[in-house]
């Protein structure tokens, strides 16, 4: 091994540990915010969770229950955030939260199809909710299930 290479080693180790750091202080805000709206805490955020939802395509991500179990923390911040700061956020805020929400969901229902593939789909609460939440986007959920065919 020469030096650049210990060098990109040194750099990955650095990197993961402070992505790990960053992993530790985002479930500490969440449990946080959790705690502060009454949610119930016997479920707090994992560590597994927190980096699914953060970073859904990493490789962590090996179980369609990971994506699952982040779907239902991402909603249970979602209203929580809601909650806390509602009464200091506009309403096109509120929609701009919504939205960003929407996306991610978006985002992990085509991670989990092209991942794990479409076979199990109709049990599958992550694609139910997005597809409540977003049914102007039937048309890529079409294509995306053609795409997997």
């Amino acid at each position: 091994m020469d030096d650049d290479e210990d060098c990109d080693d040194d750099m990955g180790d650095k990197i993961s540990r402070q992505r790990h750091e960053a992993d530790l202080i985002s479930q500490r805000a969440m449990t946080s915010l959790l705690s502060k709206v009454g949610q119930d805490l016997n479920s707090p955020p994992t560590l597994i969770q927190v980096t699914v939802l953060k970073r859904p395509n990493s490789v962590i991500t090996k179980l369609p229950s990971q994506l699952e179990e982040s779907t239902a923390l991402l909603l249970r911040l979602e209203q929580a955030f809601l909650i806390h700061h509602g009464n200091i956020l506009t309403f096109e805020e509120g929609e701009i939260i919504k939205e960003n929400v929407n996306q991610r969901l978006g985002e992990m229902s085509t991670l989990l199809v092209t991942r794990f593939g479409k076979k199990d789909l109709d049990k599958s609460r992550l694609w139910k909710i997005w597809r409540e939440r977003c049914p102007e986007k039937e048309l890529e959920r079409v294509a995306l299930l053609c795409y997997v065919a």
